[in-house]
């Protein structure tokens, strides 16, 4: 899924593949991948549409970008890890 913004720096295009959020600026003919936060701040788009967090995390938007607010369970930026549990009998 892409969502297409048209700023005045060019077009760019904020695509979802496989959990993992891509973003691109095309101008003057020339494709850029941006950082997403970069991005988000030039267009002004929101950075939680779609929703880059991944297993059930919830995105927040912050001044410059987003965070990620994990499920139990998972860590990493986008929720994309496993937290290592220790079994205990009881």
């Amino acid at each position: 899924m892409c969502l297409t913004e048209v700023t005045a720096f060019g077009v760019g295009f904020v695509c979802r593949i496989f959990g993992i959020t891509w973003t691109y600026l095309v101008k003057d003919q020339h494709l850029f991948q941006l950082p997403p936060n970069l991005f988000f701040l030039l267009s002004g788009a929101d950075p939680c549409y779609p929703n880059p967090c991944t297993y059930g995390g919830t995105c927040e938007q912050t001044k410059e970008s987003f965070t990620c607010n994990c499920p139990p369970g998972r860590v990493g930026e986008l929720c994309e890890g496993k937290t290592a549990y220790k079994h205990t009998n009881m």
